[in-house]
């Protein structure tokens, strides 16, 4: 979000980053990812959902089924996470909600996309800078996981400032 400085000057800060992590699932990391987004909707913040998790349950629970399934879009956030510098030429790929907006997961992420980044350079860094990219002006960027360890959790852990481990007794 923009701030401004004693002088007048408008500056451009990045949004706080926050993924949603645990090895297990059925926790509630999309549940809680959903009203933490709508919470600080509420509070009037900008905000701005990653759906990292190959299958998608984010995407179709926010009710895109079909940009999940759409294998004839040219760069979904498979392609971003494999070349980052394409998000600059992405106009549509971010959805906009009447709450919050969602990066979603494409079915070509299932299978394909932790491998072929795996031994890649800067392989934990790809979500960092795509988000640098897709990321201004929103205030706060959600990013939901897969029950998972791997290079996409990895890519979660490197891009945030904080981390919300769902957890249930």
């Amino acid at each position: 979000m923009p701030q401004t400085t004693e002088t007048g000057e408008t500056i451009e800060t990045s949004p706080a980053i926050v993924a949603m992590l645990n090895q297990k699932g059925g926790v509630g990391k999309t549940t809680l990812t959903i009203h933490v987004a709508g919470a600080f909707a509420d509070r009037g913040l900008d905000v701005l959902v990653v759906d990292l998790a190959p299958e998608g349950a984010l995407t179709s629970i926010l009710g895109y089924d079909e940009a999940y399934s759409d294998l004839d879009r040219e760069v979904s956030l498979h392609e971003l996470l494999l070349d980052p510098s394409r998000a600059a030429d992405v106009e549509d790929l971010v959805l906009e909600g009447e709450e919050f907006d969602l990066l979603p997961a494409n079915e070509r992420m299932v299978d394909r996309t932790g491998g072929e980044l795996n031994g890649e350079p800067r392989a934990r860094e790809r979500l960092k800078m795509t988000l640098d990219e897709l990321g201004a002006g929103y205030d706060v960027v959600l990013v939901d996981n897969m029950p998972s360890i791997n290079v996409l959790t990895d890519n979660a852990l490197v891009a945030s400032d904080g981390v919300l481990i769902p957890a249930y007794a």
